[in-house]
């Protein structure tokens, strides 16, 4: 049987988070999602409510799943990750790069300045 395409909604950035970790390495609970998103950004207060209301988003949204057959409630995407990267990129472009080649220039010139340095 097919998956689910996401019903096409863009991802607020804490769901966003909660997607790419998922994305990384999944399944998981809850309580381990709450954990990957304090190393991934210490700043951010969450407790274990405001992740399952994330994840719940995500779920109506279409991005994840509950994996069945497993003891603890567990999660994972009902998506592609790069599926939903090209989504969000492309409704950015779209959003943003209203100028034609100018803009899309000045994107090219801010992921050249964020691309990791080989060392």
């Amino acid at each position: 049987m097919p998956r689910p395409k996401p019903r096409q909604e863009l991802l607020s950035p804490s769901e966003w988070k909660v997607f790419w970790i998922l994305s990384k390495r999944h399944p998981l609970t809850i309580a381990e999602i709450s954990q990957e998103l304090s190393r991934l950004d210490p700043e951010l207060p969450l407790n274990d409510n405001t992740v399952r209301t994330f994840v719940k988003r995500l779920q109506t949204k279409g991005y994840l799943e509950e994996k069945k057959g497993s003891p603890l409630l567990s999660f994972r995407p009902a998506v592609p990750f790069k599926e939903a990267l090209r989504f969000h990129a492309n409704r950015f472009l779209d959003q943003f790069a209203l100028g034609g080649d100018g803009d899309l220039e000045i994107l090219r010139q801010v992921i050249e300045e964020r691309r990791p340095r080989s060392r």
